[in-house]
């Protein structure tokens, strides 16, 4: 592109690669997953031979429309066509293995690289798209022009999403004995909102193929997905407009269009170092333990390093972090606590260590005050974990209940759950505790991580700034004041419309899972138990009472709303319905009603 306009005939360009990039995708994908063997031996080697002539003749015709790109590319002097190096590169591997398999040759390594080089086909073939889309798109923005707000895209990214790995799931190699639509779409959204919550055996329903489309959901619901695409859009040298900065700054709720390049690649650096370092530690932590799978132990230790660190709870032990095996692996249990107190705090925080950091080896300056979103963040994470673990602790104590243990046990569990509050990982069946045990794990629950972390609920820093606000009125101040500054009133009324919103919410969707689960709803603690597993979707937690696998369709419908209402945020959510009104240039008179 040059002075904001797309080029025609490079684009132009593009359309016939893109199709059949996706054409192969597409062919390769419905071989490995849908060519089943209910077939003849004849029909299945004909089919076979099709996929793979009509392959060949994609590939081919993918190949020779890179060197026109490439020429192209060069007159009209376009910077870094990386992605265009990349897909030569794929081509020039792709056509010789391509070849040496249609002669008949049927070597392991071969056909993988086949595989593996007709889906990086495809799935540039869809990056393409996607810039291709972007290009027109930018050439459409000028003042007055009508756009999708920045929560439409989300919201949108995310349903699109999940239905892609909807349909990866309900493929044959992805279960062992299938699985119903609207069960695959609940298990997509739960892994992809790092939610956790489970209708079905993750351990026992989901083949390899399976667990690693889980895998693939919650680590890009951890990082983003609109976050995740320019990543990824900006990593092939694609220049992306003025409109999709705006997108991304409103997402990840920053201020400067300028901070946004740096913060993506920072979240990005950020989430794979503290997932590897989680998987490392794990891997060493369940080496030679009886119950963990050995000849499986990496694949294990990073997929609990990116459940852990995503807030995700997902677990690929029958019974969670319940498991016979790991329930006194105390090791493990603090890698995990670890890694999700990580995710919690959030990317801003670490944004401004770093640059201390930086600042302090270089012998620069530092502020002489770290800033206001880190001071909070880390003292109300701080005080809900000591506060939190104390009051469990006492009501565990005191409490009568069936759940045994000794008093290091429960304290242990009590900061287990504390910790894991937006993460979900059971270390006992929830069911045992006593109902004012569960009722304050809700609201753990619901006040949640902090903002630009991995985990959910309404946040403790705006629960915080509510609680401010309360004892402002009460005392009758003019401003929520936080080290000497006042904190501005546009803050704290998203934060009170916040909570107000989320309870609000929280209560309707209880009612409507009432009036769906009449059964359940009758029997003791059933209403508890509904309550506890909206606010554990509403929040994206993942903590169970077992309800879940029993709901109506109606029901589990209603719960996957609540994931995606949940991880997109109660305020960014409403605005997908709420226009923003024009900014008002004067004051009405006030008046004042009598409130007590």
């Amino acid at each position: 592109m040059e002075n904001g306009g797309p080029k025609r005939h490079h684009t132009t360009l593009q359309i016939p690669e893109i199709i059949s990039g996706i054409l192969i995708l597409f062919i390769v994908l419905w071989q490995a997953c849908f060519m089943n063997a209910g077939a003849s031996e004849a029909q299945l080697l004909s089919m076979k031979k099709t996929c793979l002539l009509l392959i060949a003749c994609l590939v081919f015709f993918n190949s020779l429309s890179v060197p026109v790109h490439l020429i192209a590319t060069y007159i009209q002097k376009h910077e870094r066509p990386a992605i265009l190096w990349i897909q030569l590169a794929v081509a020039a591997v792709a056509v010789p293995c391509l070849v040496h398999v249609l002669q008949g040759e049927r070597s392991v390594t071969l056909m993988a690289t086949t595989l593996v080089c007709c889906l990086l086909i495809g799935g540039l073939a869809v990056l393409n798209l996607i810039s291709y889309i972007q290009a027109h798109k930018d050439a459409d923005f000028r003042p007055g022009h009508k756009s999708w707000t920045p929560a439409v895209v989300f919201f949108t990214g995310m349903v699109a999403f999940n239905l892609i790995s909807t349909l990866l799931l309900m493929t044959p190699g992805a279960t062992h004995n299938g699985i119903s639509p609207e069960d695959a779409f609940f298990m997509c959204v739960s892994a992809s909102s790092t939610t956790g919550l489970s209708c079905v055996d993750v351990a026992g329903t989901f083949t390899p193929f399976g667990k690693c489309v889980l895998l693939l959901d919650f680590q890009v619901g951890t990082i983003g997905v609109m976050t995740f695409s320019f990543f990824l859009l900006m990593l092939l040298g694609r220049r992306l407009g003025v409109r999709d900065w705006q997108i991304i700054s409103d997402i990840l709720d920053q201020n400067g269009v300028s901070n946004i390049p740096p913060l993506i690649k920072f979240i990005i650096t950020v989430t794979f170092v503290v997932e590897a370092l989680g998987a490392v530690a794990l891997y060493y932590a369940w080496l030679g333990v009886p119950g963990v799978p050995q000849e499986h132990l990496w694949f294990y230790a990073i997929f609990h390093s990116v459940s852990a660190f995503g807030n995700a709870g997902i677990s690929l032990f029958p019974d969670n972090m319940a498991q016979e095996c790991i329930l006194y692996n105390y090791s493990s249990q603090s890698i995990i606590m670890l890694t999700t107190i990580v995710g919690t705090l959030g990317f801003t925080v670490y944004l401004e260590a770093v640059h201390r950091l930086r600042n302090r080896l270089l012998r620069k300056p530092n502020p002489a005050r770290w800033g206001t979103h880190v001071w909070v963040a880390v003292r109300v994470t701080l005080v809900v974990t000591l506060v939190g673990t104390l009051i469990l602790f006492l009501i565990g104590t005191l409490e009568p209940s069936e759940h045994g243990g000794s008093t290091l046990r429960t304290l242990w569990e009590s900061l287990w759950i504390t910790v894991g509050r937006s993460a979900g990982f059971n270390l006992s069946d929830m069911n045992t505790y006593g109902p004012a045990h569960k009722l304050f794990v809700c609201f753990l629950m619901f006040v949640g991580g902090n903002p630009a972390g991995t985990g959910g609920g309404v946040f403790a820093p705006v629960f915080m700034l509510c609680v401010l606000e309360v004892f402002r009125v009460l005392r009758g101040k003019q401003d929520v004041v936080l080290r000497k500054c006042c904190i501005s009133r546009r803050t704290v009324g998203r934060a009170m419309a916040t909570v107000v919103l989320a309870g609000s919410w929280v209560f309707f969707c209880t009612m409507l899972l009432l009036m769906l689960e009449p059964e359940t709803a009758r029997t003791a603690g059933g209403t508890q138990a509904l309550f506890f597993e909206e606010v554990s979707a509403f929040a994206t937690t993942g903590f169970s009472l077992g309800v879940t696998p029993h709901l109506c369709l109606a029901s589990k419908l209603l719960i996957t709303v609540n994931m995606l209402f949940g991880r997109i945020g109660v305020f960014s959510f409403m605005m997908i319905f709420i226009k923003p009104g024009e900014p008002e240039h004067f004051r009405y008179p006030e008046e004042q009603l009598p409130l007590t």
